[in-house]
Order: structure tokens, then C-alpha cells, then sequence
């Protein structure tokens, strides 16, 4: 459980996101409504994977933010970071951060790996914030509606 500064009906729930696969895909959809079924239906698989692990953040009961990470020998994929538009910009998806780098500390993960979109300016500046670096690119990775943009691929070390 986790303590936001400034809400106090905030917690953060532990490791028991296979539980709130619902809540999950449902923040998802309004948080990305152009998204598939079929992307929907990738991240509903992904929630129950087995080397999958994540917390899902809730706002007086109300899901806020999850975050999902998928552990791969030394290092996890942060596979999707998501938190409600409404409950932008008051530390939750740091806080989700922190949470996914203590989980993974627990399974002697090294470090937390991740794509961003180089036009996501939003998430870039919160990835810099929790220590993550820049370490490559992969050119005209993401679709938009006129154009290609490059992925930045980063990385947090956890030791």
C-alpha cells in the first residue's frame, strides 16, 4: 500500500493485479479509446501471464492508474503504464513506478526496461523524473494518422 501526498483515499494495491484484469482493461479503453478489441484483448492475455506482475492504483475505490511488467530473465518490460486522464499529474504514475521497481527488486531484476514514443513528451518527462535513461531508438516504430515517429527505448537500473 501506498500513500500519494495530498490524497488521502488513495492506496495503491499489491501484487494482486490478475484480480482486477476488468478494472484494468476497462481504465485502458478510456484512457485509449482509438485502441482495438484485439490490443484490449493482448492486454487482458498479458494481465493473467505468469511472468507478468503489476499494481493497479485506485482513487477512494475508483481504478486511478496500473501499471503492468513482464519479468524476462534479468529484466522486466514496463509493458503499459496507464492513468486515468482525470488523475494525471498528482504522482501516480510515479508512485506506480516506484512500486513495479520494488516488485521487481524482489525478483532480483536488475532493471526496468521500456518504448516511448518520441511525441509523448508527458511520459518522457515522468520517465526522466524516475531515473530512467535513454539507452537506443527504433526509427518510424509507432503509427500516427500522417506519419511514423521513432520509439525511445529506456532503461532504469535497479542495483
Amino acid at each position: 500500500m501506498c500513500q500519494i501526498k495530498g490524497l488521502s483515499k488513495t492506496k495503491i494495491m499489491d501484487r494482486q493485479i490478475r484480480l482486477f484484469a476488468e478494472d484494468i482493461c476497462d481504465l485502458y479503453c478510456k484512457a485509449y479509446p482509438d485502441k482495438s478489441t484485439a490490443q484490449t484483448d493482448i492486454l487482458l492475455d498479458l494481465v493473467s501471464h505468469a511472468l507478468c506482475f503489476g499494481t493497479l492504483c485506485k482513487v477512494a475505490d475508483r481504478p486511478a492508474g496500473f501499471i503492468l511488467c513482464m519479468a524476462l530473465g534479468e529484466v522486466a518490460d514496463i509493458i503499459e503504464i496507464c492513468v486515468d486522464p482525470h488523475f494525471q499529474n498528482i504522482g501516480i504514475g510515479k508512485a506506480l513506478i516506484a512500486d513495479a521497481a520494488d516488485q521487481a527488486r524482489q525478483k532480483h531484476i536488475q532493471a526496468l526496461m521500456l518504448e516511448v514514443a518520441i511525441d509523448n513528451d508527458h511520459a518522457r518527462y515522468l520517465y526522466h523524473q524516475t531515473a530512467f535513461v535513454e539507452i537506443a531508438r527504433r526509427p518510424d516504430y509507432y503509427a500516427r494518422k500522417s506519419e511514423m515517429v521513432d520509439a525511445i527505448v529506456m532503461k532504469k537500473n535497479l542495483v
